[in-house]
């Protein structure tokens, strides 16, 4: 949101993870012991991202397009949804 407010409104400039953690240094955008930032991309109106988690891989990504806020997941392993049984969260 802090991209969207310096470029008046605009997330078209997020093109990579790194891009959050210049922003907010406390962001994670590399794999370590903790879940990270493994995706960013933006829109005029809108943003995707995508966190991994350590342990399992799983992903958890959060799509914002215009105000519409989606959440969805994926297993890494498919026998293994855990964190994810549903596809969304």
């Amino acid at each position: 949101e802090t991209i969207a407010t310096d470029n008046s409104g605009s997330y078209a400039s997020i093109k990579a993870p790194a891009q959050l953690s210049a922003v907010e240094p406390s962001i994670p955008t590399v794999e370590g012991n903790n879940a990270w930032i493994s995706a960013a991309v933006g829109t005029e109106t809108g943003y995707t991202v995508t966190a991994t988690a350590a342990t399992t891989k799983d992903e958890f990504t959060i799509k914002n397009e215009g105000g519409v806020v989606t959440r969805t997941c994926k297993a890494a392993v498919e026998t293994n949804k855990g964190g994810c049984p549903a596809g969304t969260w």
